[in-house]
């Protein structure tokens, strides 16, 4: 049951007092601000990679080598399951971060140009 539970994508609340694993309630989206936090965290997360990668090409191989790295390391986890959705996260995070560094080279280009 634990597996059909952690792979459903539906918001379904589990009654009877929810199924306690570990100390951890399984319960999915029943804290959707909690699961919008995490998911801005973890796209957050990625920013650098962006940043680093200087190219959108990079920026996307990159972000998509190390969340496929990060999530095969969930199956050594006793409770940790990979989620496909995740790597989609880190590739947002990486292609803002990619968004900002365009943005603030642009902006300290066209800076440097006016002063000039």
């Amino acid at each position: 049951m634990v597996g059909l539970i952690s792979i459903n994508v539906f918001p379904i609340v589990i009654t009877n007092q929810n199924i306690a694993f570990n100390s951890w309630i399984i319960a999915p989206f029943s804290n959707i601000s909690y699961s919008l936090i995490h998911l801005i965290g973890v796209a957050i997360m990625f920013i650098p990679v962006g940043i680093y990668a200087k190219t959108l090409k990079n920026a996307l191989i990159y972000s998509v080598g190390l969340g496929i790295a990060i999530e095969s390391l969930k199956f050594l986890g006793k409770y940790k399951i990979p989620d496909v959705t995740y790597i989609l996260i880190y590739v947002l995070g990486a292609t803002l971060g990619y968004v900002v560094y365009k943005f603030a080279k642009t902006k300290i280009k066209n800076g440097l140009q006016s002063q000039a």
